[in-house]
């Protein structure tokens, strides 16, 4: 399995899109087994704007099927989504601290 960065860009109105599909998104999330790490992308206003995860897939068509199954994706909440292969070199993430 490989690891991939998933960053998405929110569309203007992705705010109240958000709202709307947020409980389904994070059941997709949280449900799939492969989430290793999430979170919100932050404007300047500490508002989010976006997304960032990095996910666990067998290949880049595993990743991008992953991420349209997505319902922020399905929804419409992201403008763009870009998916990087990437390698963990280092982590000193503390679960107390997430």
């Amino acid at each position: 399995m490989a690891l991939f960065l998933v960053q998405c860009r929110d569309v203007p109105e992705g705010a109240s899109l958000r709202a709307q599909h947020r409980h389904d998104h994070l059941a997709h999330v949280r449900g799939s087994g492969q989430t290793r790490l999430a979170g919100g992308v932050l404007g300047e206003d500490d508002a989010i704007v976006g997304s960032w995860l990095v996910i666990e897939a067998a290949n880049q068509a595993e990743a991008q099927a992953w991420c349209a199954a997505d319902p922020f994706r399905k929804a419409g909440v992201y403008a763009d989504v870009t998916i990087t292969p990437v390698r963990m070199t280092y982590t000193n993430l503390k679960p107390e601290g997430i």
